[in-house]
């Protein structure tokens, strides 16, 4: 297992140019005092007398500066705020910089073009970023799409199934064919309890690590508070928005500034896709602090959430990192939190915060959906890690160490549960995964069309994660071990099995008990009372599994929605079988989860 992880790092460059530098000024007054970045030029080169860029950066861009950024590289220019533009006479160089007093770019020309006295041209962070997409935007394109698919294309989505995963299940399906033809009762019978014993054992699964996860949260030592300590490390904060309306930025603002941490340390990305003129009129309306930075995604394939984070992540500059969707309220207190919890473990590469709803008592479907969440987050996660297993993340609230993400090769751009698919990655190359006791609140959604579509992205995700990582699997069981390996399928492969299962079983029940004689054939009285007993154990787990969910947060009027838990299934069972069409014909459609509709529209 690690030796998987030792022939993962160093692969490319998001691994190479992962460690953090300090920019002093920039920090201090914009990050800290709120200066807008033109005053920032002004003031910092009066600061530090040396001149500042007139002008739109793009007017830099010439054969010679594209010649140089290649030579240092695009990443490392962007690490150190730094673009060098030309040569002199003399050998000195003339670089545009954003914080002249920051040490990053003498140490990148030392390391890349041997010492050389810089001749500083003074602009600000916008203007390095302009300047370098402007001169190596294809590059940077390159590396957001397809760093993972080029440097371990066995755990890239870019081929859903390989050709040996082709060629067994059109086997299998023929195998199948011609046995049904030939028993055909028989044949169906085996299949039925199959069906019914994957049901009854992911569900069986989930109750027993649930129970595992709320003895281990009341054994848990309580969270260390927040310390008043000053040298708190630069924390990356990426937020992903589309189409996005004015109250829903505005009310993602007020989140961000809630937040419990020195502004100057906070490195905030709004990533706004080119084409989206909604969520960029909703920003320049929202008017952001200093400390965010509004950053376009350049249209391309796929047009998915991971791309955009990969592309965010050229460009943050945290030690630590972590990602919210644009309608998440964080607890203020959750940055601090991580930070001292990755500080206790030095080998631990990723935190995964609770998620759930300041919408849950909406509607019947919110609260269903908060059941479900309480009992994810609250009770599955933690019971999963105090056995040692291995984990999905959650879509939002995920954080990171910076160099750790780079060196796993950050997010895949195919997969549409990215977070799933890198929570099993980062854990099967070696990386510690742990629960953070802190709560991100999200929106759920309360429309049943939004919800279908939304879970059957999820499911989607599941079924091309559990193809992806199941490539080889004896190779899976020998580097994460047997349980982890029997997690894996359970709950990546189990999850979306169990639901596709769901409804013609809950069918052929139904029809034994009100038209017996068209399924007694296929219930002999010998399986009848197995059968039966399996389905019924089933559903009574799944109903158990809801009803801890409500425990840890006290939900106590949550508790009688959990016996809805069964016909809950049913929406689950309908997305699944949405998901297998969407895996056949559309694998990497991205079905938008829309936002806002509980939010106040004048932000108050």
């Amino acid at each position: 297992m690690h030796s998987t992880r030792k022939e993962s790092q160093g692969r490319g460059a998001y691994s190479s140019f992962a460690r953090p530098y300090s920019f002093p000024l920039l920090q201090e007054l914009v990050y800290k005092a709120g200066l807008r970045r033109l005053e920032y030029r002004r003031e910092a080169s009066q600061r530090t007398r040396l001149p500042l860029l007139e002008g739109e950066p793009e007017q830099l861009v010439s054969p010679e500066a594209r010649r140089l950024v290649d030579v240092v590289g695009p990443e490392r220019c962007l690490a150190v705020l730094m673009v060098p533009l030309r040569e002199e006479a003399d050998g000195s160089l003339t670089v545009l910089v954003a914080d002249p007093t920051s040490d990053g770019p003498e140490t990148v020309i030392e390391e890349t073009l041997g010492p050389r006295h810089l001749n500083k041209i003074v602009g600000s962070d916008i203007d390095v970023l302009r300047l370098i997409t402007a001169l190596r935007r294809d590059l940077l394109l390159e590396q957001a799409v397809e760093f993972l698919a080029r440097t371990a294309p066995e755990l890239s989505a870019t081929t859903v199934m390989g050709r040996k995963q082709r060629w067994a299940l059109a086997l299998f399906l023929v195998a199948l064919m011609v046995s049904a033809v030939v028993w055909p009762m028989p044949v169906a019978m085996v299949l039925l309890l199959l069906f019914n014993f994957l049901f009854a054992a992911n569900v069986l699964f989930r109750v027993t690590v649930g129970i595992a996860g709320l003895v281990a949260q009341r054994k848990a030592p309580k969270p260390l508070p927040a310390s008043e300590r000053s040298d708190w490390p630069f924390y990356s904060v990426l937020v992903p928005m589309y189409k996005e309306p004015p109250h829903v930025v505005r009310s993602l603002v007020q989140a961000i500034e809630r937040l419990d941490y020195p502004k100057e340390k906070l490195d905030v990305i709004f990533l706004l896709e080119e084409d989206d003129q909604l969520t960029v009129a909703s920003c320049k309306e929202a008017s952001p602090p200093g400390y965010v930075r509004l950053i376009t995604v350049p249209p391309s394939l796929p047009r998915t959430k991971p791309k955009a984070l990969n592309w965010g992540l050229l460009f943050a500059h945290g030690e630590y990192l972590t990602i919210y969707d644009a309608e998440d309220q964080p607890e203020p207190d959750q940055l601090k939190k991580a930070v001292l919890r990755f500080e206790m473990s030095r080998g631990l590469a990723c935190l995964q915060a609770a998620l759930n709803f300041y919408n849950a008592r909406r509607n019947l479907l919110t609260r269903l959906f908060a059941l479900e969440y309480s009992t994810w987050f609250d009770n599955l996660i933690p019971g999963l890690r105090a056995w040692g297993l291995a984990f999905p993340l959650g879509g939002t609230s995920n954080h990171f160490r910076t160099v750790a993400l780079k060196e796993a090769g950050a997010w895949d751009p195919f997969n549409v549960t990215e977070d799933a698919d890198l929570g099993f990655r980062l854990q099967r190359l070696g990386y510690r995964v742990s629960f953070l006791p802190s709560t991100t609140y999200e929106e759920a959604s309360s429309r049943l069309h939004q919800w279908l579509r939304q879970r059957s992205r999820w499911i989607k995700g599941y079924m091309i994660t559990w193809l992806v990582h199941g490539r080889r699997p004896f190779r899976l069981l020998r580097e994460v071990g047997f349980r982890a390996w029997l997690s894996f399928h359970l709950l990546i492969g189990g999850t979306p099995l169990a639901f596709l299962a769901h409804l013609p079983l809950a069918l052929l029940t139904a029809l034994s008990f009100f038209v017996p004689a068209i399924t007694d054939p296929l219930f002999p009285s010998w399986i009848r009372l197995p059968y039966l007993g399996i389905w019924v154990g089933g559903l009574v787990a799944a109903v158990s599994t809801s009803a801890i969910g409500v425990i840890e947060r006290r939900w106590w009027d949550l508790l009688p929605f959990s016996l809805l838990t069964p016909l809950y299934w049913f929406l689950h069972s309908s997305a699944a079988w949405w998901a297998l069409y969407e895996l056949i014909f559309r694998p990497y459609y991205w079905q938008r989860t829309p936002h806002g509709y509980h939010l106040p529209v004048d932000g108050a």
